[in-house]
């Protein structure tokens, strides 16, 4: 759920979650027969939770992938991806500039 029209910059947010026990045949985590199901049924968060803050554009998930030429793997190409996300209403643009051992990079 995105939640970011709700959450104000620099003050004290509060993220409450209403959480359901899973009904018989749904897929959840779940027990096997031999072992008593507790009578919370493990309901609720079991990982971490983060609110993060950021301006109108974020970067997700960068990543390097690497091919080597074979098969002397003297030389490496490689490739820059990443996922650059508008969280407002309106076209936005700018650059990307990456730095790596030394190489810079840059992409309107």
């Amino acid at each position: 759920m995105n939640i970011s029209k709700a959450v104000r910059a620099r003050e004290l947010n509060t993220l409450a979650v209403e959480v359901f026990p899973p009904e018989p045949g749904d897929l959840a985590w779940t027990w096997v027969d031999w072992n008593p199901m507790p009578p919370d049924k493990n309901m609720g968060i079991f990982r971490e939770v983060y609110l993060a803050s950021s301006g109108p554009v974020t970067v997700r998930y960068p990543q390097v992938v690497t091919h080597f030429d074979l098969p002397s793997l003297e030389k490496a190409h490689l490739t820059v991806n990443a996922e650059a996300h508008n969280a407002t209403d309106t076209d936005v643009s700018g650059t990307v500039d990456v730095r790596l051992a030394g190489m810079r990079l840059t992409q309107e």
